[in-house]
């Protein structure tokens, strides 16, 4: 259903499960009460829509035109809401919207609504600054430790900067500059897995002499150490706090890490 045109349509009750309707035009339509978990309304123009009671649970609305759109009652948990517009003047308030995703630029602009009051206390805000919430930095040696936490990262919804994650991405780059540049500006905290490995191999102390200047200029913790070993590493002081890898699961690990982020987010909103 990619780029149906289905104005002022009337779908209540429809079961559209994982359905793409990207960029279609759903403007008046009326899908009230309709299962709509996991759609892809990227770029749809939902203005005037009826989605009352909707359940949008996971769904993409990236750059969707939600003006005026009535989500009285609609479940939004974990729908992606970055850059949609109209979300200033939406019409009525969501049964739900815990871990809906929104960028920090818009969730400003429209934090004195009520939907947008809803969004700072329920949302995932990403910092439109950062294209990573955590990136980790770590010796070849160490990468079943290293590729576990990154999973259970993935698993609570953190996004990674974990190099097989970005092969495709990585392909052919300037691996010096890009590296450089994801560890000092694109992650909202790094991630070091200390070990001996990791003192005495190239690429891992250039990502962290990157992190090392990025945390120069933070006004808060930005480096998060792991240790894997009692290895020194230089530049981490031995006052600096960390947490031993063995000493916990991956997943408490991950939740940690969390927690950090969420931290991050009261304390900006």
């Amino acid at each position: 259903m990619y780029q149906a045109f289905l104005e002022s349509a009337d779908m209540s009750e429809c079961e559209l499960i994982e359905v793409d309707l990207s960029a279609s035009v759903l403007r008046k339509a009326n899908l009230s009460h309709s299962n709509l978990t996991n759609c892809n309304l990227r770029g749809a123009d939902l203005a005037y829509a009826v989605l009352d009671h909707c359940d949008l649970t996971g769904a993409t609305l990236v750059h969707a035109n939600l003006y005026r759109a009535s989500v009285e009652g609609a479940t939004l948990d974990l729908a992606r809401l970055t850059e949609a517009a109209g979300l200033d003047r939406i019409v009525g308030i969501p049964s739900s919207i815990s871990g809906a995703i929104i960028d920090s630029v818009t969730l400003d602009e429209i934090a004195n609504t009520d939907f947008g009051k809803l969004l700072v206390h329920a949302a995932d805000v990403i910092d439109v600054k950062y294209q990573y919430d955590i990136a980790i930095s770590f010796a070849g040696e160490d990468r079943p430790a290293a590729e576990a936490l990154a999973a259970a990262m993935i698993g609570l919804g953190i996004r990674v900067f974990y190099d097989d994650f970005e092969k495709a991405s990585l392909w052919g780059k300037n691996l010096y500059d890009h590296l450089s540049i994801v560890y000092k500006e694109k992650a909202k905290f790094c991630v070091l897995l200390i070990s001996e490995h990791y003192a005495r191999k190239q690429w891992p102390t250039h990502e962290r002499q990157a992190a090392q200047a990025r945390a120069f200029e933070e006004t808060r913790e930005y480096i998060l150490p792991i240790r894997l070993d009692d290895t020194v590493v230089k530049g981490i002081l031995p006052t600096t706090g960390f947490i031993r890898y063995q000493d916990h699961s991956r997943v408490q690990i991950a939740r940690l890490l969390r927690e950090k982020l969420d931290d991050l987010k009261r304390a900006a909103y």
